[in-house]
């Protein structure tokens, strides 16, 4: 066993799987599920909103708390959706959409593996399946194999937007937490939620852990992340966009002050991003590459 003070990490790595005296198939599944986190990082919606909710609620907290002792990354595990580190203990979040979702062998086979990395390195752990609705928790729970009864079942409501996230997740209050604690001129929530959100997608890499001050010193430094530029996307792409998502009944796309920006009929408002960052670029491409006709395609391209 390795002391856990030694444990620089909750990330793993081949060769000290192989030390630890993983055998060769576990080894493989490690690498084959590293693998898809670095090539499949651009963005599975269910993931990226489940983080930016635990980074809002970290954020919070730390306003009160004032340690600051918080990572967050993906990958490089074998539960490896949404990985955190707090000074007591690592949390590995595996996130499963469809509602038909079950212990399967694969499943069983990578939270018992999590588990007994987490043991052998002596590093205090939390394994976490997070699935949509209610139902799906409660048929896991009830079916949950006897050799991972630590592992915890939560349940995190399916976004498709910003506004979403607030109206039908536990933010709202760490949003209010967060606004009320700072200055009189600082952002409102959906602001403050987006440019969370954003940065999750611009900053976190796979087998990478991203310290919670790195996020407050890159809201500090804009004070809000949609201080109007000057910054443009490329201009064929953006036409390109335009006339492909000007056929979407009831949606609107628009720049403003260096900003992508959308509306959907009354009630749906969202930022797609800063014009001239990768994550907008991303969305062009994607826009152009699959020509969305609907709103629910128009979401599954937004960053």
């Amino acid at each position: 066993m390795l002391a856990s003070s030694t444990v620089a990490s909750p990330f793993t790595t081949r060769a000290q799987l192989g030390a630890l005296g993983f055998g060769a198939g576990s080894i493989r599944r490690f690498e084959n599920k590293r693998t898809g986190a670095i090539s499949g990082r651009s963005g599975f919606r269910f993931e990226d909103f489940f983080a930016t909710a635990l980074l809002i609620q970290e954020l919070a907290a730390d306003l009160s708390t004032g340690t600051g002792r918080f990572g967050i990354g993906s990958g490089g595990s074998f539960v490896d959706d949404v990985v955190t580190r707090r000074t007591a203990e690592d949390s590995y979040h595996q996130l499963k959409t469809s509602p038909r979702v079950s212990w399967s062998a694969d499943m069983r086979r990578d939270f018992r593996a999590q588990q007994k990395w987490c043991t052998l390195v002596g590093r205090p752990h939390r394994l976490i399946l997070v699935v949509p609705d209610r139902r799906t928790q409660a048929r896991l729970l009830a079916a949950r194999p006897a050799g991972l009864r630590n592992v915890e079942i939560a349940q995190f409501e399916q976004c498709s937007s910003i506004a979403r996230l607030i109206a039908h997740t536990s933010v709202a209050k760490d949003l209010n937490s967060i606004c009320a604690r700072t200055s009189p001129n600082s952002v409102d929530r959906a602001t403050i939620a987006s440019a969370v959100h954003m940065w999750w997608l611009d900053n976190v890499k796979p087998s990478q852990l991203t310290p919670l001050s790195k996020l407050w010193r890159s809201i500090r430094a804009t004070e809000s992340l949609f201080v109007r530029t000057g910054a443009s996307p490329n201009a064929a792409h953006w036409k390109k966009t335009q006339r492909i998502l000007a056929r979407v009944p009831h949606l609107t796309v628009w720049l403003d002050g260096g900003f992508m920006q959308y509306r959907y009929g009354r009630t749906d408002d969202g930022m797609i991003g800063r014009c001239d960052k990768a994550p907008v670029q991303r969305f062009m491409r994607r826009v152009i590459r699959t020509r969305p006709s609907t709103f629910d395609e128009f979401l599954e391209v937004v960053p």
